[in-house]
């Protein structure tokens, strides 16, 4: 989750978090516009919906939430918070000390200012967890792998090691998805070595046909997932 989000810190914890308290008081009593969004990740992919307040203690507030989002607090445990209220546009960073996804309701605490940065991706992408092939064929050569994720901007690929490809060789690439076969202009980016594998990046540039099947495909696995944490807690 690192690469979602980091905890910051405006005065120090203890002034922030009273901070954020008065915020949600205001909220509570009127006197700001409920604007609340709680935002959870599925494979990287948002999860956010429209929250209400429902009561505000001196450490916890209890939340009136959308189902799909209290499997999400009852499964990762957390969530971050989205409003116009919070300063230099900081989301804040609570854990969950009750989700009831039948009821949907949610009970918050322990908060703490955190910038989003997948909020500043320009295109959602959905990690993906089992075998879906891919190719890239450039000048240098060809790549190939397993597909490790994928938005309607870029790829990555589980490889072997380091052949096939040069940075900034340009090509096709092309994969297979549920929604529809996938061939496009494609630009190697790099190599990412770690200790179990070798990732190769790639930009992608779809057209309306194949951003909407990409899309798609992103939406059923959002839903998926969703699907089987609801049978797990719901």
């Amino acid at each position: 989750m690192e690469d979602l989000y980091h905890l910051v810190t405006v005065a120090d914890g203890q002034k922030d978090s009273a901070a954020i308290m008065e915020v949600m008081q205001k909220i509570y009593d009127g006197k700001l516009k409920n604007d609340l969004n709680l935002l959870n990740f599925i494979r990287e992919v948002p999860v956010s919906f429209k929250a209400t307040l429902e009561n505000v203690a001196d450490d916890r507030i209890e939340l009136s939430v959308h189902q799909n989002q209290a499997v999400m607090l009852k499964h990762d445990k957390f969530t971050l918070i989205r409003s116009s209220h919070f300063p230099h546009d900081y989301g804040v960073h609570a854990y969950v000390a009750l989700a009831n996804p039948t009821k949907g309701k949610a009970i918050l605490v322990r908060f703490a200012y955190a910038q989003i940065r997948a909020e500043r991706r320009t295109a959602v992408r959905v990690q993906i967890h089992r075998a879906m092939p891919g190719t890239f064929s450039g000048a240098s050569g060809t790549i190939a792998g397993n597909m490790l994720d994928i938005s309607v901007g870029g790829v990555s690929l589980k490889v072997k090691n380091k052949a096939g490809g040069e940075p900034e060789d340009k090509g096709r690439f092309r994969c297979s998805l549920p929604t529809g076969e996938i061939d496009v202009s494609a630009r190697f980016l790099k190599f990412i070595s770690s200790e179990d594998a070798c990732k190769a990046v790639f930009v992608i540039e779809p057209d309306s046909k194949v951003e909407t099947a990409i899309s798609q495909f992103i939406f059923n696995e959002q839903i998926e997932i969703i699907k089987e944490l609801k049978e797990r807690f719901v």
